[in-house]
């Protein structure tokens, strides 16, 4: 587009230059806004303000950033004082790409060159921190500082950031400030951020609570679609169905986004009877348009509850349907016979779609699961030649688990030499191949490469400064009981709570005492099971948590648990010993809707060892105390292995038991025995908590006391 045949004409009438960059502002043309006024600056027409924030506001229009900061600062050049519009069309642009440090700054060079920001300048910059939210909340509270009312989209774009970054509660507490001048957008963000934190009572407390007066059939469909989101997320699948079905009595109709976080519920509880109906519906309504990610989650129910011949069922649909499978809806129908895998992954290879890691995890894992080696390392091969090297860990693991140990040592030994691991293992990759040596009955082998390993990770640890231990003292004040060894320390977590929090609470209580250090969860016990938590000093990937981890991975950390158990009497003696092998696979509970595993022969190897300590006789019903050792760590082994023989822990009604003397699960993690970073065994044993110590003395027929004693730990 040319200007110069204008430019004469623009001389005598500056409007007509002005005009000329209205139109192209109304465009977003900001190359051609950017010419025209340059034009002018050459043939010495009159440049203003207006002309300077127009341009800004083509480029804001554009997501152009910097040539809008540019423009401003020309402007000076020009002798033309940017105004309060000058300066809110620049940080505009900054909000059009994110660029929160340039608007911020401009925000602060209005103050310097005293310029007054309005609303207007806040909501901008708040809109360029909606990465940060504790940076447009900073923001909010400035602007109350500078006695500039905030408005409702200030307060909107804030509970997006919070949205963004998880932070519901925050969220709520900012709609809740908002009060009556909260919006249906104000809701429909907070829900959103309540999804994200899994808070389905709050999503569904404001979904009845929606301003109705501006709301419209869209803005209410993201509210209700949100909320079943949430519900999905915190594994309410009745409730994600029971809003879906509810949508069309609020005169709603449910979109692909409704079915496709219903579908995704049932996925995760494993109702894929439930799935395929609704994939029925959102197929059959044609303004449901169901789409590539509602075929991929009825899949993926189908595979969790595995049924597979319907999850393959399903993929095969998809073409009739118009709807091309992309490679996550081959990964979710992979299962663990190994021909039907390599089927998939050949019609992958044949629809020239990306090779994917998640698709060779698959086939490797179902190829190690029939001891078919080879063929294992030979995919490894493939993959390994188009994958990048932080993308291979899972491949390798896979791999490695199967070998025998001259193959899984050399295929370590490849891995380590990566760029990625430069001469260092993966705490995990190490421990599978010190278990392959174990196995293959190599154990000085083993030991010589475990000490190697260990005395880097000990040089690692003890050369970084950032891995300074808190005090036994300071632990103290946390957990009387607590136990510090070289790179690892120990707890007592009560019942009642997840490990997760147990480890939260203590970073907290470090940090308000002046240590900002990192601990990592290294293993976890159940909600309702109390007992030994070990924690490793350091971040994950730091050298304390891989050595554990290696531990972990090679079954060599030493587990003493005791629990109750309830059921008839098998003939066990008193003092007796026996060791359960059988394997287990994980399944969701179709009652409770949570994760629990089952005996199966195809399921992962699972071995725990147990002694019958005590026998019972209460009220006519046979209880055992038992003392169980887990040998290879699958999750709820004990738990399983005991409901397995008949005899399910007194308390525990997801596996089986119908007493209710018990408000929690009776058992307790009694002992964990490790090697710390400096080769020491570092053994930590805590006694049975009050409540079971009660249960006890009341079968004895003791007198029920506190008990005094604390724990005992030793080095050796």
């Amino acid at each position: 587009m040319g200007f110069d045949a204008d430019v004469s004409r623009w001389r005598s009438q500056p409007r007509l230059a002005t005009e000329a960059l209205k139109r192209l502002v109304s465009t977003a043309a900001w190359r051609q806004s950017c010419q025209v006024l340059q034009l002018m600056r050459e043939n010495g027409v009159e440049i203003n303000a207006f002309h300077g924030s127009s341009v800004m506001s083509a480029c804001a229009k554009s997501k152009e950033w910097l040539p809008a900061l540019c423009m401003l600062h020309s402007m000076v050049a020009d002798t033309v004082l940017p105004d309060t519009i000058c300066y809110n069309a620049a940080i505009a642009a900054c909000k059009s790409c994110l660029q929160w440090q340039p608007a911020l700054g401009l925000l602060d060079k209005m103050e310097s060159a005293k310029v007054a920001p309005n609303v207007n300048s806040f909501n901008s910059a708040i809109g360029a921190c909606a990465k940060f939210w504790d940076m447009a909340l900073a923001l909010l509270q400035k602007m109350d500082q500078s006695r500039i009312q905030a408005n409702i989209f200030s307060v909107n774009m804030c509970i997006s950031a919070c949205d963004k970054a998880g932070q519901w509660e925050m969220a709520l507490e900012l709609l809740k400030a908002a009060s009556k001048s909260a919006t249906i957008i104000s809701f429909s963000t907070a829900i959103s951020a309540c999804a994200k934190g899994a808070e389905w009572r709050s999503a569904l407390f404001l979904l009845e609570g929606l301003p109705m007066q501006d709301a419209n059939a869209s803005s209410l469909r993201v509210c209700w679609n949100a909320a079943i989101s949430a519900c999905e997320k915190g594994q309410q699948w009745q409730r994600a169905l029971l809003l879906l079905h509810r949508m069309p009595l609020a005169k709603l109709t449910p979109d692909v986004i409704s079915y496709n976080s219903a579908i995704s519920a049932c996925e995760k509880n494993s109702w894929w009877t439930d799935a395929l109906q609704l994939l029925q519906e959102a197929s059959v309504r044609g303004k449901a348009n169901a789409d590539v990610i509602t075929y991929n989650a009825a899949i993926r129910a189908c595979s969790r509850a595995e049924a597979w011949s319907m999850a393959l069922a399903v993929l095969q649909q998809m073409p009739d349907r118009n709807i091309q499978p992309n490679v996550v809806s081959f990964n979710s129908a992979m299962d663990s016979d190994w021909q039907r895998v390599m089927c998939l992954l050949d019609e992958i290879s044949l629809r020239r779609l990306p090779k994917a890691v998640p698709s060779y995890v698959a086939a490797i894992d179902a190829c190690s699961k029939s001891e078919l080696w080879q063929r294992s390392v030979a995919l490894l091969a493939q993959i390994s030649n188009v994958a990048a090297d932080e993308d291979m860990d899972s491949c390798y693991n896979a791999a490695i688990s199967c070998c025998p140990w001259s193959w899984a040592l050399h295929l370590a030994l490849k891995m380590a030499g990566s760029r990625r691991h430069r001469g260092m293992l993966p705490g995990i990759t190490a421990g599978t191949v010190l278990r392959a040596l174990h196995r293959a009955g190599r154990e000085d082998l083993a030991r010589v490469w475990a000490d190697d390993l260990r005395r880097s990770w000990h040089k690692q640890f003890s050369q970084s400064s950032e891995l300074e231990p808190p005090s036994s003292d300071l632990l103290k004040k946390f957990c009387p009981q607590a136990v510090l060894g070289v790179g690892v320390l120990a707890v007592n977590k009560p019942p009642d709570c997840t490990s997760e929090s147990v480890l939260d609470a203590l970073q907290t209580f470090l940090a308000n005492e002046g240590w900002h250090g990192q601990l990592t969860l290294i293993s976890r016990l159940d909600h309702q099971t109390s007992g030994v938590l070990p924690l490793a000093l350091g971040p994950e990937q730091g050298p304390a948590a891989q050595w554990l981890q290696s531990q972990y991975a090679a079954a060599q950390v030493s587990k003493e648990y005791l629990c109750l158990c309830s059921g008839a009497d098998l003939n066990h003696q008193k003092g007796q010993r026996m060791v359960i092998d059988m394997p287990l696979r994980q399944q969701t509970s179709r009652q409770m809707g949570q994760p629990r595993v089952i005996p199966d022969l195809k399921g992962k190897e699972a071995r725990t060892e147990f002694e019958v300590r005590e026998i019972f006789d209460d009220m006519g019903q046979v209880l055992k105390m038992i003392s169980a050792w887990p040998l290879t760590g699958r999750m709820h082994q004990i738990r399983a292995h005991m409901a397995s023989l008949g005899h399910p822990i007194v308390g525990d009604r997801a596996y089986g038991d119908q007493s209710r003397s018990m408000d929690r699960t009776f058992l307790h993690c009694h002992a964990v025995s490790l090697m710390d970073l400096e080769g020491k065994t570092f053994v930590v044993e805590y006694p049975l908590p009050e409540d079971l110590l009660q249960i006890l003395a009341r079968l004895r027929g003791q007198e029920i006391s506190t008990p005094h004693r604390v724990g005992r730990w030793w080095y050796c």
